[in-house]
């Protein structure tokens, strides 16, 4: 991780990531993964939370769950473009007001929000 953050910022952008393909050593420790140069942007994708960058947390966490069943990436990126839906969604719930429960009989309100019909002044 260390050697490819070149910016020193503890996090690793795309250009930093794909390093590994021009350096012999990095790129022989992904073929061992058996993780083919061609799917390192979808490893990228894989171990980012979306915001662009891998932190050493995301890199640890996303290698060891890749390791030792390296011919899943695709269904780990699949899980965690499923994740990143599933937020997605909760912050549009949360924002019109809906939910997953019939009826919205499981609704909490969020503090400072009221979503619905407001009272009629009187």
């Amino acid at each position: 991780f260390d050697e490819l953050d070149s910016s020193g910022d503890s996090k690793l952008s795309w250009d930093e990531f794909k390093q590994v393909l021009t350096d012999p050593r990095l790129l022989a420790l992904v073929q061992s993964l058996d993780i083919e140069p061609r799917d390192l942007k979808m490893l990228f994708i894989t171990l980012d939370n979306g915001d662009g960058e891998i932190d050493a947390d995301e890199f640890v966490e996303g290698i060891s769950a890749i390791k030792g069943q390296a011919k899943s990436l695709d269904l780990q990126h699949v899980l965690h473009l499923a994740k990143r839906l599933d937020r997605k969604i909760d912050h549009i719930q949360v924002a019109t007001g809906a939910t997953n429960c019939p009826g919205n009989s499981c609704a909490v309100p969020h503090a400072g929000h009221h979503h619905g019909p407001q009272p009629a002044a009187g």
